[in-house]
């Protein structure tokens, strides 16, 4: 499985369709940053992670971690 790309679309559990907006690597993980087609404004960060050639894409539950990312994120964005 490869990762995914900027620019590529999928729906995720919610039934949702989105685009991946950006990605980073911080602390040994990589994070995607997505955002919802219908709804550009709504916004999610997900951990990649494989596991025997499966893509999961993890939520972060550490709001500590979350907010840290979403700063590394604007800051990738503003450059």
């Amino acid at each position: 499985m490869k990762s995914l790309e900027i620019g590529e679309m999928l729906t995720l559990d919610d039934e949702i369709e989105y685009v991946v907006m950006s990605r980073l690597s911080h602390n040994n993980k990589n994070y995607i940053l997505f955002s919802n087609l219908d709804n550009p404004e709504e916004i999610l960060v997900r951990i990649e992670e494989f596991e025997n050639d499966e893509l999961y894409l993890c939520g972060l539950e550490d709001s500590k971690e979350f907010d840290e990312v979403l700063k590394l994120f604007g800051e990738q964005i503003k450059n």
